[in-house]
């Protein structure tokens, strides 16, 4: 028993002894350092950051991978406001991988007439600000978004809820905005305005999607649907041109 963990004990010196003689020697210097996203189909914004943040850490090549500075590393990712996590993944002998999570943008919040617009997050977060060119098929909201928390958390549980595969999914919603005191949202495809209410607004939705399946089946085109709670959803169709 004694043999064996003297001779586990000798292994393990001549290993650590060996490993700082090849970090002496720079076998262990960073030589690449990589940024990869872990969702792919986030906003088009994301991809140019991500370069960014792998240009900044260039400064680290060179370090010892077995001492390298993790806090400072942590310090360049943290302020970054669209990121929701992230990894740093050490590849042996001498490459780091950061393996970012960034936030999911659910809408976008017109800043001004210049196209510029504020992401929403899917947590209804306000995110950087995007060039209308960095953005991907989402809804635009409204003034309202900032001023009233409420109705600003209705309108992101409006949209965690619009989902894929459906009639009323986020790609396909052009804005969502209120409207007095009611929910309204335009939809691209069919191109129709929808009435919800303030109330139970998740179910309005669902109500609605049932209504524009049984349409589609009987190739009749909306152009209002309301579906106000307690009351009957309504039907106003597009005319035949």
């Amino acid at each position: 028993m004694f043999k064996a963990f003297l001779g586990f004990f000798i292994g393990s010196v001549i290993l650590v002894v060996g490993v700082l003689v090849l970090d002496s020697q720079g076998f262990f210097n960073l030589k690449s350092v990589k940024v990869k996203n872990q969702f792919k189909d986030s906003v088009p914004a994301v991809a140019r950051w991500s370069s960014q943040l792998e240009l900044d850490l260039q400064e680290f090549i060179g370090a010892s991978l077995i001492e390298l500075p993790f806090e400072k590393i942590k310090d360049k990712i943290r302020p970054l406001e669209w990121v929701q996590d992230y990894h740093i993944h050490r590849k042996f002998p001498a490459n780091l991988q950061i393996e970012l999570i960034p936030k999911e943008w659910i809408a976008l919040f017109p800043q001004d007439a210049s196209g510029k617009y504020l992401g929403v997050s899917s947590r209804c977060e306000l995110l950087p600000e995007l060039h209308f060119l960095d953005t991907k098929d989402l809804p635009f909201v409204s003034n309202v978004f900032k001023e009233d928390a409420n109705k600003r958390q209705s309108m992101c549980d409006f949209l965690n809820a619009a989902n894929e595969g459906s009639h009323i999914q986020k790609n396909n919603i052009n804005y969502i905005k209120w409207k007095n005191l009611e929910l309204v949202v335009e939809l691209i495809e069919p191109k129709v305005e929808i009435r919800l209410g303030h109330e139970d607004l998740i179910l309005a939705k669902n109500r609605i999607e049932k209504v524009l399946q049984d349409l589609e089946k009987k190739s009749l085109t909306p152009s209002v649907i309301t579906a106000v709670a307690g009351q009957k959803v309504v039907v106003k169709l597009r005319k035949a041109r």
